[in-house]
């Protein structure tokens, strides 16, 4: 019918009574101890009388300011010794001496750990401090309104990150407009809603997808949720300075405070009793969110194949896998080490994958999704990093090259190789001789790596991601338990 001719029914809002979300209140939690300038371990408890909401108001907020010290003056004979010298503001001019590390705050973290009762909620399996490295990249290339959500403030240490090709070097336009903000003298102030951590960070671009993220049941119902953050002893892992210029001063970041905002609903509560108690319609409450599975790989130098088993896993919906420093999943990183003007990922030189799940090869014939030197197939990755790009995770379209995937991004910051494991949607592939019944259950799943050129990147750990972007756990409303919705070892 001509919609000219059609007339709508009246709003249905002023039915307050069968509404079942009344309003929200906002609470600062503070840490159980006070924060040191230079924090081991920052604890935040959470306990609630009403379901928490996760979005823009709950996170956390840092405060904090860049400090300097100048080296001890030199002792001189029959003279009363120095003052030592204090801790100072770092002013912008020394960002033409010294640099930052990309996401600076994740690198000094060694893990985010967070506890329901005294077991921790698992929704990934991953090896400490690589997290920040593959969060620098997903700063870089995600989608400018999801960063907006993420990095709302400049200083925001997501912001602190290099585009896909121009360096994080001295100089750069990109470092040095970062800097004028926060070597400014004054504290600054930032917010942080850690990357595909439950249950702050549910679906794969926050926001901005369809799926709500979903509310937690009173805490006092389920029991209190308890957040650790542990950080690395080293916190001056996060600078590198000029050389060959002497730059004998010591920097820091000095913490001034650090709390959780955390937004508490308001419900209708005949409502709240429906969906949250174990004898009402749900038993068990499916959250949406990322899970991620790795593995890192020692490979030997020159060496040409290699060979990666992931044991009873379900089917990923892709695979991501980039080189980083041996010393990155050693705990022994600095930036300091990091050469100038090179990538924060190591060159993989990676040409060649082959998967098969359960003993079942993906593909028979060539050109394979595997072979990333073939053009039609790096026009293929091109086109799957738009439709269903790593992680679920948005990519910002400016930063898309058709070149880059000629040599695996290998003139970019984030040298990788991506293989999107589905078809329409999130059907995944299915391997030759089954007739699909393989994917209801968890098997091995087999990836064949094949170098070029000189072979294995030298003093690499090669990481090889996992992931799934539908859920990430299950609450049990009965045992008021919260499992993995995937498989974890």
């Amino acid at each position: 019918m001509d919609s000219r001719f059609v007339f709508e029914e009246p709003a249905s809002w002023r039915g307050g009574t069968r509404q079942l979300l009344h309003g929200s209140e906002y609470e600062v939690i503070n840490p159980t101890k006070p924060v040191e300038d230079h924090p081991k371990q920052v604890e935040f408890e959470m306990m609630s009388n009403n379901p928490i909401l996760f979005g823009n108001t709950t996170r956390f907020k840092i405060q904090g300011r860049f400090e300097r010290k100048a080296a001890p003056a030199a002792a001189v004979a029959g003279e009363a010794a120095a003052a030592a010298p204090e801790w100072e503001p770092v002013p912008e001019a020394d960002a033409a001496n010294v640099i930052l590390a990309p996401n600076w705050f994740e690198l000094m973290i060694q893990s985010l750990d967070i506890y329901h009762g005294n077991g921790v909620i698992r929704t990934h399996d991953e090896a400490n401090f690589i997290p920040s490295m593959l969060n620098t990249y997903l700063y870089s290339r995600m989608d400018p309104t999801v960063k907006k959500f993420l990095c709302a403030e400049d200083v925001a240490p997501g912001n602190g990150v290099p585009s896909s090709e121009v360096k994080w070097e001295f100089g750069s336009a990109e470092w040095t407009s970062y800097a004028a903000k926060v070597f400014s003298g004054e504290n600054i102030n930032f917010t942080w809603i850690p990357l595909h951590t439950f249950p702050f960070f549910q679906s794969p671009n926050f926001l901005m997808d369809p799926v709500a993220m979903k509310a937690l049941p009173a805490l006092r119902n389920i029991g209190k949720v308890t957040v650790r953050l542990t950080f690395r002893d080293d916190l001056d892992c996060i600078w590198r300075k000029r050389q060959p210029i002497n730059n004998n001063k010591t920097y820091r970041f000095k913490f001034t405070g650090m709390s959780l905002g955390m937004e508490e609903a308001r419900i209708n509560p005949s409502l709240e009793r429906q969906l949250f108690s174990p004898t009402g319609k749900s038993k068990a409450l499916n959250y949406p969110g990322v899970t991620k599975i790795m593995k890192a790989e020692t490979v030997s130098n020159q060496v040409f194949f290699h060979n990666c088993k992931f044991e009873s896993v379900a089917f990923p919906e892709g695979i991501f896998i980039f080189c980083l420093p041996k010393k990155v999943i050693a705990s022994t990183y600095k930036y300091s080490e990091h050469a100038a003007n090179t990538s924060v990922f190591m060159a993989h030189n990676i040409e060649n994958l082959t998967v098969d799940y359960d003993g079942e090869p993906l593909n028979l014939k060539q050109p394979h999704f595997g072979d990333i030197k073939d053009k039609q197939i790096q026009l293929k990755h091109f086109l799957d990093h738009i439709a269903n790009p790593p992680f679920g995770l948005d990519i910002d379209q400016s930063k898309l090259k058709r070149a880059d995937f000629e040599n695996s991004f290998a003139d970019t910051n984030f040298p990788c190789v991506y293989l999107n494991l589905c078809s329409e949607g999130k059907q995944r592939l299915v391997p030759h001789q089954n007739s699909g019944n393989v994917l209801a259950r968890d098997c091995d799943l087999n990836i064949g790596i094949k170098f070029g050129g000189t072979g294995a990147t030298a003093n690499g750990t090669y990481v090889i991601y996992l992931f799934y972007t539908d859920y990430s756990c299950v609450l049990d409303l009965r045992t008021r338990r919260f499992t993995p919705y995937y498989n974890l070892k």
